[in-house]
């Protein structure tokens, strides 16, 4: 989830977490859409935007509600795996004993005669360094180029950890000899590192000329205000996300990728699967899409694999490896034939019922229970009521598989991969191509 590295649109695929709010004063909300509090005002549209149109991700999704299985999964979870934090120094972050930008590196005589536990403590970028022979440690040194000890705690590369655990199976340890004859084991977590850094850093080029480049394809937008109103803050649309949930992990059975968190810090994850229920249908809301005929309210639980610290052996099938689940309540406006149109994402009432993101803005916007003619709370208290108790997704991704380059690439110096050229961009990929060999 680099700032640099993954770029999505114009913005970056970026993290953050809320602490908990008590909307139990609404119960009953759902049942005055209409009333004089101007609730249900359409400051949060139902139907589908120009950034939220499921062929966006898939050309020829499913759309007809009945149609969408109400459960699906891939067939092997997605594998636990760090997201090699950037005030760490990213992949050059020496896990094995807590070491971050390490300079010191070994010349090629010193490798030589290095020991054994100082080869195994080497970052998963240094050890790809040394495994090519490239003794100017040029990875290395250009991770730690773009990471930095000042930068916040969630920033790093779960834009390249999401797709990559999601798309190739988990790396066993393997033990390797370099040109020199020098041998070392990669762990687990540092084949890991290698090709999260490969899916979220080296294939997203976008210089013309690039074929193997794989950008992220995305439905959503992504949140920098974290005012709920704004457009880019209250999608991804639910309609989109069913659409495409059930589209991928239902029909096709495999994976997509989505940021967790809503507002302006974003966690990347691979969804593996979901179990959705039909709660109700309902007349259509007074603000739902051009088109509907019926709303139906969906409760939809959403399996998604988490991060972890880095580890040696493998954690598929262990204690170690972590996933959760996300709860979700939204509307889904259709048209006479079934056909998903848009929705609206919903909250429970402790005293039953449901409100809209909409609805709940609008009530707390314009509660004044002393009558003094001034709203009881501000702008930012609503927000933070709101992201307190809407959790969905900020945007919905995928990549493209890609292909190794068949043409390895062996450098000899530490400044081949500094800059971000066209030429230094084809030779990351090039220098990439040994990683295939470690699987």
């Amino acid at each position: 989830m680099s700032r640099l590295l993954c770029l999505l649109s114009s913005g970056a695929l970026l993290r953050a977490c809320a602490e908990q709010h008590d909307v139990s004063g609404l119960a009953g909300l759902s049942e005055h859409r209409d009333d004089s509090l101007g609730l249900a005002t359409g400051a949060v549209p139902n139907a589908f935007d120009g950034y939220n149109d499921p062929s966006l991700l898939l050309s020829d999704a499913v759309r007809r509600l009945e149609q969408l299985p109400l459960q699906g999964s891939v067939a092997v979870e997605p594998w636990s795996g760090s997201y090699w934090p950037e005030y760490k120094g990213g992949i050059a972050y020496r896990w094995r004993t807590g070491e971050a930008f390490v300079r010191d590196f070994m010349s090629r005589s010193e490798a030589l005669q290095a020991s054994a536990d100082a080869i195994h403590a080497l970052s998963p970028a240094e050890k790809y360094d040394l495994y090519t022979g490239n003794y100017g440690w040029s990875l290395t040194q250009g991770v730690l180029g773009e990471t930095s000890p000042t930068e916040s705690g969630w920033t790093g590369y779960c834009h390249g950890w999401a797709p990559a655990a999601a798309s190739y199976d988990e790396p066993e340890p393997v033990t390797v000899r370099n040109p020199d004859g020098i041998e070392f084991t990669f762990g687990s977590s540092d084949i890991k590192a290698l090709l999260t850094y490969y899916r979220g850093s080296v294939v997203i080029s976008s210089f013309v000329g690039h074929d193997w480049a794989r950008p992220a394809r995305v439905v959503g937008t992504v949140c920098g205000s974290a005012n709920p109103i704004d457009p880019a803050c209250h999608d991804t649309n639910p309609g989109t996300f069913h659409i495409v949930m059930a589209n991928q992990l239902g029909l096709a059975g495999e994976h997509v990728l989505f940021d967790v968190d809503p507002t302006y810090e974003k966690w990347n994850q691979p969804a593996w699967a979901y179990r959705s229920t039909l709660v109700e249908s309902r007349e259509p809301a007074r603000f739902a899409s051009m088109g509907t005929v019926t709303e139906v309210l969906m409760r939809t639980e959403l399996d998604y694999t988490i991060e972890i610290e880095p580890t040696h052996d493998t954690v598929l099938g262990t204690a170690g490896q972590h996933s959760t689940t996300l709860v979700l309540h939204y509307t889904l406006d259709l048209d006479a034939e079934g056909q998903i149109l848009g929705g609206q994402w919903q909250v429970p009432l402790q005293e039953g019922g449901f409100a809209s993101l909409d609805e709940v803005w609008s009530y707390y916007t314009n509660a004044d229970e002393n009558h003094d003619g001034k709203p009881d709370y501000s702008e930012d208290e609503v927000s933070a009521i709101i992201w307190a108790n809407f959790r969905f997704p900020d945007y919905l991704w995928l990549q493209d598989e890609p292909e190794w380059s068949q043409e390895p690439a062996y450098l000899s110096t530490g400044w081949e991969l500094v800059s971000t050229t066209s030429t230094s961009r084809q030779v990351l990929y090039d220098y990439f191509a040994m990683v295939q060999d470690l699987l």
